[in-house]
């Protein structure tokens, strides 16, 4: 058994060749959060726009210091796309009481979730009911809870169905003219267009961004300078949380983790 705390910050390996992949920054999620997909590497080119996805199914063995991988058939894929995590969110169960917030997953040699930790206390997979990108909810009563199932979309060629009918022609009065006094036209041309208000548009919900507090304690390897020359962090330094608040002021997220072990 694997736990995602022991996973995050690993470097990722190869055997074939002796690459150094990258360093285990996240984890990508299948929808349902009943496997996890992907791991999500920063690599070693410092690249901060996005992150190398390493399929689990490719990793042989993670039992030691790193994340093994014996060879790979391709070259790993360059993703943009934002983790989906859960780590963090905050958790209720049915009725709506509050339970804390999520804070491990623990995973099979598969990579399938086992269960999942929310302070104190460990909630096995099949208790989870749903999620969300705010909110995880398990179901802790020890009963089914069946819930009701949104209704498909309809297809594109449902709603473009056209029933076609043969319009009989139909005589009409021919429309009559009416005359408006000139002052009247004058009038209406002088008064200023009408506006409907809109509504403001609603702000887009905050996406959550990744966790770097496992860099905590770590010491630094190579010292680490803003764009100006200013140092956030000399060779030696434990990684505090104002060094990590400091980088992300910076964009220097990214090489702190490579700089930090």
């Amino acid at each position: 058994m694997y736990k995602l705390s022991d996973i995050i910050s690993k470097q990722a390996i190869s055997l074939r060749g002796a690459q150094l992949l990258g360093t285990v920054s996240d984890v990508r999620f299948a929808a349902a959060l009943k496997k996890a997909d992907a791991l999500l590497l920063i690599d070693g080119e410092e690249n901060a726009d996005g992150y190398l996805s390493l399929p689990t199914k490719s990793i042989h063995t993670m039992k030691e210091d790193s994340v093994v991988v014996r060879s790979l058939s391709s070259p790993l894929a360059f993703s943009f796309l934002p983790p989906n995590n859960p780590i963090n969110l905050p958790c209720v169960n049915q009725d709506g009481k509050m339970l804390g917030r999520l804070s491990d997953i623990t995973f099979d040699e598969k990579f399938a979730v086992i269960a999942f930790t929310v302070g104190e206390s460990e909630y096995k997979a099949d208790t989870l009911l749903s999620h969300s990108d705010s909110l995880v909810i398990f179901n802790d009563s020890g009963a089914p809870i069946k819930l009701p199932r949104s209704r498909p979309k309809p297809k594109a060629a449902d709603r473009k169905t056209v029933v076609k009918t043969t319009a009989l022609p139909v005589e009409t009065a021919p429309p009559q003219k009416t005359e408006q006094p000139v002052e009247n036209t004058a009038a209406e041309a002088e008064k200023p267009p009408v506006t409907t208000p809109t509504a403001a548009p609603s702000p887009a919900p905050e996406l959550g961004a990744p966790d770097f507090s496992f860099l905590l304690g770590k010491c630094i390897t190579k010292t680490l300078c803003s764009s100006s020359g200013r140092t956030i962090a000399a060779v030696g330094e434990i990684v505090t949380e104002q060094i990590i608040a400091d980088a992300a002021r910076e964009n220097k997220l990214v090489q702190l983790t490579l700089r930090a072990f």
